[in-house]
């Protein structure tokens, strides 16, 4: 408990070749809250938190690394185009259930993902 932990989701077509520019959207269900989502992009294209357990992102148009501002290069990351990402938190001990859903994805049985968080 207390500790960030990135998510990342990579919208694929049916060709299997990321999808640039694609809305995902993240729902969270038990303990903990969604810390901050990707809001890269521009107006429409922009992601945004909705509230604690519900938030939209959008995949990046091009390849990035991001910072968390501080000292320690080990907790950067860099995304690939057509990828986006969530950051979730728990105060508690317990279990989170993260769902990230692509509606546009276009075989229905894989555009949503379920990650188990255990906070002990």
């Amino acid at each position: 408990p207390g500790h960030q932990q990135v998510l990342v989701a990579t919208v694929y077509d049916k060709d299997g070749t990321p999808r640039r520019g694609r809305r995902v959207e993240w729902m969270l269900e038990g303990p903990g809250q969604i810390i901050e989502v990707d809001e890269s992009g521009w107006t429409a294209g922009r992601g945004y938190k909705v509230n604690p357990k519900y938030a939209v992102g959008y995949t990046n148009m091009f390849e990035h690394t991001f910072t968390r501002g501080n000292n320690d290069p080990g907790d950067d990351f860099t995304l690939a185009p057509g990828q986006t990402w969530c950051v979730v938190s728990s105060a508690v001990p317990g279990e989170t259930v993260v769902t990230a859903y692509a509606p546009g994805v276009f075989d229905w049985d894989k555009g949503r993902v379920n990650v188990r968080l255990t906070w002990g």
